[in-house]
């Protein structure tokens, strides 16, 4: 909404036209999920900075950035197990860069990208991957919730449930590959 509204002067020439605009904001408040990975990371970026760490700060600017841009991309990583896969795929590339820099004969640089590599290696295996039987129970809870629903209850529609935020899981990190064998021993489709 916008109004205009004349203002007189006091020294009796003409009045200034003035805008007043009125925004309405939605009273729906919209939340989101904490990520523990996501906070830590964030942590550790200011004790890199206090500490003069460059190659963490840049390592750990470098993956807030990627996740910045998922989220541009409606793509966002919510959650650990997206966090997981992008520091994991983020590894390999610095390891390739640092192969590719060995044959160069350009050690200086390579040394640098394999300890970037390690500590966004490190950084993934400290995310909690659920697995066994938390993992099989989670799955028996999408099972029972689908049949109740009426839905079809196959791997594309379990794994999708597993990977929600606000499932079973919880967002958690879980091994895919164990995840399908799991589903596969259960006989969903016969």
């Amino acid at each position: 909404m916008l109004r205009l509204f004349l203002e007189p002067t006091s020294r009796g020439g003409r009045p200034k036209l003035y805008r007043m605009a009125m925004r309405s904001y939605s009273s729906e408040v919209t939340e989101k999920a904490v990520v523990p990975m996501l906070l830590r990371l964030r942590s550790d970026l200011k004790t890199a900075m206090k500490t003069k760490d460059t190659v963490r700060r840049d390592t750990i600017k470098e993956v807030l950035a990627n996740i910045i841009n998922a989220e541009k991309k409606n793509q966002p990583i919510d959650t650990d197990e997206k966090i997981r896969k992008l520091l994991l795929k983020s590894a390999s590339a610095q390891k390739d860069v640092a192969q590719q820099l060995e044959q160069q004969n350009r050690n200086d640089l390579r040394d640098k990208e394999l300890s970037q590599a390690s500590i966004l290696e490190a950084y993934a295996h400290e995310i909690k991957i659920v697995e066994g039987d938390d993992l099989k129970h989670a799955i028996d809870q999408i099972v029972n919730a689908l049949k109740s629903n009426g839905d079809h209850v196959n791997t594309s529609n379990l794994m999708k449930n597993l990977r929600q935020s606000n499932g079973p899981l919880g967002g958690k990190a879980f091994d895919s590959a164990q995840a399908i064998a799991l589903v596969k021993d259960m006989n969903l489709g016969k």
